[in-house]
């Protein structure tokens, strides 16, 4: 992976994101070199590994094929996006890790303040300061991605229409794979019945019998269940 290393700290000398993306195309073409030299499983699925040279830092996806655009898609997704601050935590995935952020290839060459502000002494003591408050910051994130999980809940809650019903009502259920008679083939009904409800323990699960009196031995969940209007 040494080679891919110089691709990421040789990139072109200009600040367009044009410029970004050509090297990250060059990126993945030599890496979709050295991954297609790795043996395949049976099913001809390959595995695409990617390894800092420095850090050590392993990052690996399956992938149905080694092509150049799920090389750049892997690039893209597992080793440059460590640098980009992830909404729930609020941080980046590499700031989480060693402690402070990244200066990606392509920043090197462009004139900002990290850059023009560099001084050896002073970087060396704010990364030990960085090491010394990683395990707050880690908390920080912790407790923030909590937040944000409890609010994706509420969100997705909030979103949900209960369905209820009541004993008496006739019912449509979902055919299943396990119900699906093969013979039928594409063209075979997605919902089979008529059931009637006889019985519920709890909202959300109801007893069924069909409507010659053969009752369902377990229960069945509503979201498999749907209202039949007359």
């Amino acid at each position: 992976m040494k080679g891919l290393v110089e691709t990421i700290r040789e990139p072109e000398r200009s600040s367009t994101k044009s410029s970004v993306q050509g090297t990250i195309g060059q990126l993945s073409k030599r890496m979709q070199k050295l991954m297609s030299r790795h043996v395949t499983n049976a099913n001809d699925s390959a595995i695409s590994p990617g390894i800092d040279y420095f850090t050590k830092w392993v990052e690996a996806e399956p992938l149905a094929s080694i092509t150049q655009q799920n090389v750049k898609n892997f690039v893209w997704k597992n080793i440059l996006c460590r640098t980009t601050v992830r909404t729930p935590t609020g941080e980046t995935p590499f700031n989480l890790a060693y402690g402070s952020e990244a200066v990606i290839p392509a920043e090197v060459h462009m004139a900002t303040h990290r850059v023009t502000s560099y001084h050896g002494k002073d970087n060396e003591e704010q990364l030990r300061l960085n090491l010394d408050l990683i395990d707050e910051v880690r908390t920080e994130a912790e407790h923030k991605a909590a937040k944000y999980k409890n609010l994706m809940a509420r969100q997705y809650d909030a979103m949900v229409k209960p369905r209820r019903f009541n004993i008496g009502d006739l019912i449509l259920r979902k055919v299943s794979l396990a119900t699906k008679n093969p013979a039928h083939g594409k063209l075979s009904p997605n919902w089979e019945g008529l059931y009637r409800v006889i019985n519920f323990k709890r909202q959300g699960s109801y007893y069924l019998e069909a409507l010659e009196g053969r009752k369902l031995e377990h229960p069945w969940n509503v979201e498999h269940l749907r209202k039949y209007y007359q």
